[in-house]
């Protein structure tokens, strides 16, 4: 007997039939649609943001070569580069043992920085006698230092405009002139270089506090102060930091002041190791300035 949608006899094989209808197919087809529509869109919008940021380094880039260019064709000056330099019978004599062992042991020019020796040997072997070359570290440096500040403040604020602004405002500050244009102030664009290393790692170990991060800190910052002992404020940095923009912790919430204060007492006691460092670095120096 042929099927009739209208016998009642028929009336749980026209059910069946009904229950067979891909009904379905379409939703998840719609759904993948639409999902593949907003991953495509939020691909666009991420690479659309990585470009701007590209761009803002290449602004960085092209502005400081077009104002501290003209350094690579600068000479020595008669003011610590003699002593520093090219009168310096162990920077002249290139990178040796001997002349690397030195650069870890002396106080020669009341400090102790021997990661700034170290520089000054290795520029020895790459350029020889030849101030454009080391001027062009410097210079090198500082561009580094630029962007880096703008990559470090954009991940701890996600304010990009206020980054960039910042950045170029350091980039171009008269008072830099000096660290870029003076070979033997480079201890100052070298460990400002490895400052911005350590907000940068420390940024990260906050947002995955693994140990070998902590000790990749460790390390920087004592190459920091092996440069210039000016990061000796460093741990305090930290702190200021923890409160703004990293917000771990808060004087101001509703949890009560005395678990703000609590968490304030374990950040401070994360950062004893920075202040051995620092307490350490200010000893050597008071030595070195004697």
């Amino acid at each position: 007997m042929q099927y009739c949608p209208f016998n009642p006899d028929n009336a749980n094989l026209n059910k069946t039939k009904k229950s067979r209808i891909p009904i379905k197919l379409p939703t998840i087809h719609y759904f993948q649609t639409h999902m593949a529509f907003l991953e495509t869109g939020k691909k666009r919008g991420l690479a659309g943001r990585h470009w701007t940021n590209f761009f803002i380094g290449v602004s960085l880039l092209i502005l400081l070569m077009a104002i501290y260019g003209q350094v690579i064709g600068f000479d020595y000056v008669n003011f610590d580069d003699n002593s520093y330099i090219y009168n310096n019978p162990h920077v002249a004599n290139g990178l040796t043992l001997n002349n690397l062992f030195w650069a870890l042991t002396t106080f020669d020019q009341s400090n102790w920085h021997p990661v700034t020796w170290i520089s000054y040997l290795i520029d020895m072997e790459l350029f020889g006698a030849d101030a454009g070359g080391q001027h062009a570290v410097n210079l090198i440096f500082h561009i580094a230092n630029s962007i880096l500040l703008f990559i470090l403040l954009k991940k701890m604020t996600s304010q990009r405009l206020a980054s960039a602004l910042v950045a170029f405002l350091f980039a171009v500050h008269p008072l830099h002139v000096e660290s870029v244009a003076w070979i033997s102030e480079r201890k100052d664009v070298l460990s400002t270089l490895f400052l911005f290393l350590c907000l940068y790692a420390y940024h990260n170990y906050i947002k995955n506090p693994l140990p070998y991060t902590y000790v990749l800190i460790f390390i920087l910052f004592a190459l920091g102060l092996m440069a210039k002992p000016m990061l000796v404020t460093f741990p305090f940095v930290l702190l200021l930091l923890d409160i703004w923009p990293l917000e771990r912790v808060k004087f101001w919430n509703n949890e009560g002041d005395a678990k703000a204060v609590k968490r304030f007492l374990v950040l401070v006691f994360e950062i004893l190791p920075f202040c051995l460092l620092t307490a350490l670095s200010a000893q050597l120096t008071f030595f070195a300035q004697k």
